[in-house]
């Protein structure tokens, strides 16, 4: 359903990390360079266990690993008969959703409803390989944090409710 297509049908909306313009060219070219920049490399996909010990040291450091992360993690990674993992979705499915994305401009002045806007602090994993981190120290200085501060501004300033 289109943005402000059905208004009827919507009596409140939650943007949860999602009140961004995500077709916005000053941030999407550098966003789609940091998801290779924090991408597993070919040897982090080599199995199930170097997955999973990049996904622990990029994404969670020292945190504790769970029997819901184990099973997260065992959907978005498929083995095939060789052991060499595959994401899911796959990369030609995750590179439509972007392109879609990215093809899509938001008007939030056609939200009716009253509207809650929660934006996450960190979008990308502060862990793991220095290089990587640094990199996306950054994004996160440069695109990230100035285009978080526009985005929160301009779904107040456009969207009356939120």
């Amino acid at each position: 359903m289109a943005l402000g297509e059905h208004p009827e049908r919507v009596d409140k909306l939650i943007y949860l990390d999602s009140g961004y313009d995500w077709s916005a060219p000053e941030f999407f070219k550098p966003f789609e360079q940091m998801l290779v920049t924090v991408a597993p490399v070919e040897a982090e996909l080599a199995s199930l266990d170097a997955y999973r010990a990049w996904f622990r040291t990029a994404w969670l450091g020292k945190a504790a690993w769970s029997d819901g992360l184990e099973g997260d993690l065992r959907a978005i990674a498929q083995p095939d008969a060789g052991g060499r993992l595959h994401p899911v979705p796959t990369e030609k499915v995750f590179a439509a959703n972007l392109a879609a994305i990215e093809a899509w401009p938001r008007d939030y002045r056609k939200v009716r409803a009253p509207a809650l806007a929660l934006y996450a602090p960190i979008s990308f994993p502060e862990h793991g390989d220095a290089a990587r981190l640094e990199k996306v120290r950054a994004f996160v200085r440069k695109t990230m944090a100035p285009f978080r501060r526009a985005s929160i501004e301009r779904i107040r300033r456009e969207c009356g409710g939120a």
